[in-house]
């Protein structure tokens, strides 16, 4: 865990709070799966509009049921909420459309699945996904 991206900012807190458990439902294990290195989703956006001072932020806890949801942003004691953190997540509440891309490849893209608002998925090469990214940013900006 030595090789962290520059985009996490506590690199001590967040390397004391990896963990794995096990599942008393299912017995199977859960937990961290690896470092999300995200340098190509701010390459995509700075391509885009190199003015651009977004960065891309995470989710500490998603929970869905019956289609309603519950987002958890965690912090440690002391440590104060991002700004734009902030912004995201209260926008979230009035969101026009959600694209999805699922990606495999934490370090380097290899595949990406994208799903738009209306539900259409395309499969696309991960050698791509900094375009791709542009393309969405550049879509988002428009509308």
């Amino acid at each position: 865990m030595n090789n962290l991206p520059d985009t996490i900012l506590h690199p001590d807190s967040f390397k004391n709070s990896q963990w794995s458990i096990v599942c008393p439902h299912c017995g199977e294990a859960i937990g961290f799966d690896g470092v999300f290195h995200w340098s190509w989703v701010i390459q995509g956006i700075k391509s885009s509009d190199s003015n651009s001072k977004i960065m891309p932020m995470d989710f500490d806890c998603v929970v869905e049921r019956h289609n309603h949801y519950l987002i958890i942003e965690t912090k440690d004691v002391g440590k104060k909420l991002i700004p734009a953190q902030g912004w995201t997540l209260e926008r979230l509440r009035q969101a026009k459309t959600f694209t999805i891309f699922y990606v495999w490849g934490k370090v380097n893209p290899v595949e990406i699945e994208i799903v738009n608002a209306k539900g259409i998925r395309s499969k696309k090469d991960g050698k791509d996904a900094t375009a791709l990214v542009k393309e969405w940013f550049d879509f988002a900006n428009k509308h």
